[in-house]
């Protein structure tokens, strides 16, 4: 049962995909450049946050609301700009990618983390890492 759930988390993605081409007639090539290069570049986006979220990683293990926001960004970005009232318009689409934007730039600035929470960070310039070492102390020569 553990197997399948998991299986099914991860491969909702291939779900949603073929509703895409049905209310997004732009993911069809029908309509201008703007239209399709639009549509594409927002299904591609809000394909990867929900994966993303679904999976719970992004460089760190995500927390259960950095996951919601993802999921709510992913969904804006999915919904596609063909029709009247605000869940149709581009609004949707600034407001997902301004979410994935917050969210992300979050687990970026929070430097790289292991599963158990164990901090890495990239190391200083310092002596160690200088190219030129103090003269005399150069085990090489």
């Amino acid at each position: 049962m553990k197997t399948g759930l998991e299986a099914t988390r991860l491969g909702i993605v291939a779900y949603i995909v073929p509703f895409l081409f049905v209310f997004s007639p732009a993911l069809l090539l029908k309509g201008s450049l703007v239209d399709v290069s639009l549509a594409a570049v927002t299904a591609v986006a809000g394909a990867v946050l929900l994966g993303m979220a679904l999976t719970g990683y992004f460089v760190r293990e995500l927390g259960w609301l950095k996951r919601v926001l993802l999921v709510v960004a992913a969904l804006n970005l999915l919904t596609p700009a063909t029709g009247k009232g605000v869940i149709f318009t581009w609004i949707t689409d600034v407001v997902g990618i301004a979410l994935a934007a917050a969210v992300l730039a979050s687990e970026l600035r929070g430097g790289f983390r292991f599963r158990h929470g164990v901090g890495v960070t990239l190391a200083e310039p310092g002596p160690a890492l200088d190219d030129d070492p103090p003269a005399g102390k150069n085990p090489q020569q």
